[in-house]
């Protein structure tokens, strides 16, 4: 465990009993270090880390990331199956996320002191700053980019040049992009709109969503190779009803198969704007 964390860990080895399993809550990217040398985000980036009980997700400047998370109030951390979206970045917002995103991996251990949350490992320390409150974003209203495909619970980045998107209107149309072309439907209803907590440990409010109609201009059209899966997959998990899981600014939703869909929005007002 990097020097950084154990400095913030004043209570020594014996963890306190009152401490979080993990450091759950929404972070903001301070300061870093791999093998001597500092991580500096470029200017204007937002670097974010959203720790959940067992998954991390945020945005690493450009794109977005998640991957599981084993950690627990010893201070172990061990992030594992990390994907990311593959949206064009410049040259040096890539070099960042790329650096970024290894030392999120290589980091084992964590302590939160003053409200600073600093993970370490060998040689590599990342420090964050508690983020501000984020509102819950809304299910209707938002729009919603797709950031990865969800199978056996696991999430999986696409590989498209233009990202998939999802609106589901207060006056019951749905409507969005599979990556390949435009779709358009109706729902009616949303059932459940109470918070939820899933096995996960991730509290959220959960929805059942029914699906009335659902169609693309042309279903026979060929899509490029980089999006024929990722468009087959949003057509069969929307076609049908579904469940909705909104946490913060993230959702995720499941179809009647398993299979699922997980996005983020930056909405700040229930119309999307």
């Amino acid at each position: 465990m990097a020097a950084a964390v154990l400095a913030l860990g004043a209570c020594g080895d014996e963890a306190d009993s009152t401490s979080p399993s993990a450091p759950a809550g929404q972070w903001a990217f301070i300061s870093g270090a791999v093998d001597g040398a500092p991580i500096t985000a470029p200017d204007g980036a937002v670097i974010t880390l959203d720790v959940a009980a067992t998954s991390v997700a945020g945005s690493a400047g450009c794109n977005r990331f998640g991957a599981k998370l084993a950690a627990d109030r010893s201070g172990a951390w061990a992030v594992t199956d990390v994907f990311a979206t593959e949206m064009y970045c410049d040259d040096m917002l890539a070099a960042f996320e790329a650096t970024f995103l290894a030392v999120l991996q290589r980091a084992d251990g964590w302590a939160i002191d003053a409200e600073v949350l600093a993970l370490g490992g060998a040689d590599v320390g990342l420090r964050f700053g508690r983020a501000a409150a984020v509102a819950e974003a809304a299910l209707v209203g938002s729009d919603w980019e797709l950031d990865a495909v969800v199978r056996n619970g696991g999430e999986v980045a696409y590989h498209s040049s233009r990202p998939g998107r999802l609106m589901l209107r207060a006056d019951g149309i749905l409507s969005g992009f599979d990556t390949c072309q435009a779709y358009l439907g109706e729902w009616n209803e949303a059932v459940g709109a109470t918070p939820t907590q899933e096995p996960a440990g991730d509290d959220g409010s959960l929805m059942t969503v029914r699906v009335v109609s659902f169609g693309v201009a042309d279903p026979d059209a060929a899509c490029p190779d980089a999006s024929a899966e990722v468009a087959g997959v949003m057509r069969a998990v929307l076609a049908d009803d579904f469940t909705a899981l909104v946490r913060g600014r993230t959702l995720r939703i499941t179809g009647e198969s398993g299979t699922g869909l997980a996005f983020h929005t930056t909405s700040t007002t229930p119309d999307g704007s």
